[in-house]
């Protein structure tokens, strides 16, 4: 890995070289036919939820110190947002997209939020075929994602997108506990 993130380089790596942003874009274009919705949620919604599955087994099965403090604490207080859900977001994003520009915007007990304002999945999608990435169909990854990632942590959850990267200069993404 080119950064230290202070995560397992192994859970980094190995996800980086499963979930290639390249590979992704290719694949959507290939399938791609104009307002076509449904290419867009099928190819970068199993992308999402793929990444989500394999960022938590990965971290189930690499822990650092820093995860086995998390865990640790969510184990005994029965709290697991927003601090293994944003532990595994993290992990998911900079593993696949190191030099993407996002933050987070909230994180407390009840909600979850965080915005890009720079993504290679949006960018690589627009260098190669502007028209395709309008409607910032790459949003479905997030989203899936999103709701993978709470449904495998057991978080009752709604996700919502406020903002969109074509539209807005920019994607956020909410998350509120129900």
């Amino acid at each position: 890995m080119n950064y230290d993130y202070y995560l397992p380089d192994s859970v980094l790596e190995e996800l980086a070289s499963r979930f290639n942003v390249a590979a992704l874009t290719g694949d959507f274009l290939q399938k791609f036919s104009a307002g076509s919705a449904d290419v867009a949620k099928q190819v970068y919604g199993s992308y999402g939820v793929s990444l989500m599955k394999n960022a938590v087994e990965l971290g189930k099965t690499q822990k650092d110190r820093t995860a086995e403090v998390i865990d640790s604490t969510a184990q005994k207080t029965g709290v697991v947002f927003p601090s293994v859900f944003q532990r595994c977001l993290e992990t998911a994003i900079l593993a696949t997209r190191a030099n993407d520009k996002w933050g987070i915007d909230e994180s407390s007990v009840g909600k979850f939020s965080h915005s890009f304002k720079s993504c290679s999945i949006y960018n690589s999608l627009k260098e190669k075929n502007s028209d395709a990435a309008k409607d910032t169909p790459c949003r479905w990854c997030c989203i899936d994602g999103l709701s993978t990632l709470c449904s495998l942590l057991g978080i009752n959850a709604e996700v919502r997108m406020n903002a969109a990267m074509a539209k807005d200069g920019k994607c956020e993404f909410v998350v509120s506990k129900k």
